[in-house]
């Protein structure tokens, strides 16, 4: 009876051994993969991110160059609408500006210099943190020469040195900027070479047109 029950419970411990092996063999291989998902997990996310990044830079520089072309008359004021929600357009000082209008623009050299872009995979809007600098050329149009008054005496007008914080928003297809605020005024930045009247702008890529701009919840 003695030698049973012994046997008995040396065949217990070994279950039990064996339970533990198991319970630690499991564990490990659950670890191992909760490791590898959240690993996939914040590859997918770190390239999903870098795609909205990479898609919102093309974006904000194409769509701020064809604003500051459209604001002194060089730009096709069409495909605003591309890149800008109507109300963005509508309440946009540079493009409701008259100041431009009144001169003949020989050269412009144009610079956005792009510090920062925020945004998250499942987010439906993102912010773009840059600096916009123009350098302009060209002299007031003959039909606002004031009598007894000459070219020299209507200096060209600045475009403001500024640091902007450009709102974007998505429409579940693609990205329209919805606003531009000022950050700062003059920032430090090098200065922009003299614009050369004889350069060829280069023509921009041609964006898919999408429907009005429904902003997600």
């Amino acid at each position: 009876m003695e030698r049973r029950r012994q046997t008995r419970i040396e065949r217990e411990r070994q279950s039990i051994r064996r339970l533990r092996t198991a319970r630690r063999t499991v564990s490990y291989i659950l670890s191992k993969m909760i490791a590898l998902i959240a690993i996939v997990s914040l590859c997918v996310l770190a390239f999903l991110t870098t795609e909205r990044m990479a898609n919102l830079y093309i974006l904000v520089t194409e769509g701020m160059t064809l604003r500051a072309q459209c604001a002194i008359g060089e730009g096709d004021e069409q495909q605003l609408e591309y890149y800008f929600t109507a109300n963005a357009i509508r309440n946009d000082e540079k493009l409701n500006s008259p100041v431009f209008s009144r001169y003949e623009f020989t050269g412009y050299n144009y610079d956005l210099s792009v510090e920062g872009i925020s945004v998250w995979p499942w987010s439906t809007t993102a912010t773009v943190t840059a600096v916009e600098t123009m350098g302009l050329k060209g002299n007031i149009k003959a039909e606002f020469i004031d009598d007894e008054k000459t070219a020299a005496d209507y200096p060209l007008p600045e475009w403001e040195t500024c640091r902007l914080e450009i709102l974007f928003v998505f429409n579940g297809t693609r990205w329209y900027i919805a606003n531009i605020a000022i950050v700062e005024r003059k920032p430090a930045t090098a200065p922009l070479l003299t614009p050369d009247p004889n350069a060829t702008v280069l023509p921009m890529a041609t964006p898919t047109p999408s429907p009005d701009v429904v902003m997600l919840g």
